[in-house]
């Protein structure tokens, strides 16, 4: 499996809306929840990965380490900001920051690793084939 043209140093970004489904309204306090925070971020990592890989191979989350500094609340904009940091065989690493689109405060800043993986292959493995 091979990483054409994806780079070191290669950036992406991309803007979402905090929904209610994002946020933490089971605790009575309507802000962006961390796991929700952290979904967003692996899903925009996979999709932006995912332009540079052939049909047959996919990527899987391996690692996150992340910050959770300032609250969001419903229908606010978030930036999800991120940089391709190294990539060795299968392995992707990656630089992230969110930060609120009002004001530019960063809600979060970390890293983040992702693994290619053959999508048969994988799905056999789950499958225990």
């Amino acid at each position: 499996m091979t990483v054409n043209k994806l780079k070191k140093d290669n950036k992406f970004r991309k803007e979402i809306v905090v929904e209610k489904k994002h946020t933490t309204s089971h605790i009575g306090i309507s802000v962006l929840s961390t796991p929700s925070m952290i979904g967003l971020i692996e899903k925009t990592s996979n999709e932006y990965i995912q332009k540079y890989l052939s049909a047959v191979s996919t990527t899987v989350g391996t690692f996150v380490n992340f910050t959770h500094e300032n609250p969001v609340k419903i229908n606010e904009k978030i930036i999800i900001e991120g940089r391709v940091d190294k990539i060795v065989d299968n392995k992707i690493k990656l630089k992230i920051k969110v930060v609120r689109n009002k004001d530019r405060s960063t809600v979060s800043r970390g890293t983040h690793d992702r693994y290619i993986v053959n999508k048969k292959k994988f799905s056999k493995k789950v499958r225990g084939d």
